[in-house]
């Protein structure tokens, strides 16, 4: 009997390690081509039953620059950026 709590115990022990409810912040911001920076307010979601494996996947800091010509030919040029912490 002792052994069978042993290996239950133990293998509950496993399974809560590798997976676990986990928090993903992130902050979107955007910086125009005046150099004006406007910050989004933090994003939250919570994971559950995820790895921390997994979880660093999902939870990235991503970039993109979007440039926009307008029938002028004017450009402006945008720099998004999310970055994203594992809270």
């Amino acid at each position: 009997m002792k052994k069978i709590i042993l290996s239950m115990s133990l293998f509950a022990l496993v399974m809560a390690s590798c997976s676990k409810e986990q928090t993903c912040e992130c902050t979107s911001s955007s910086t125009d081509s005046d150099g004006v920076t406007t910050a989004g307010t933090p994003q939250t979601t919570v994971y559950t039953k995820i790895s921390s494996k997994d979880m660093k996947k999902v939870c990235q800091t991503v970039s993109s620059v979007d440039v926009y010509t307008d029938a002028a030919g004017a450009t402006e040029t945008t720099k998004n950026s999310q970055t994203c912490t594992i809270k």
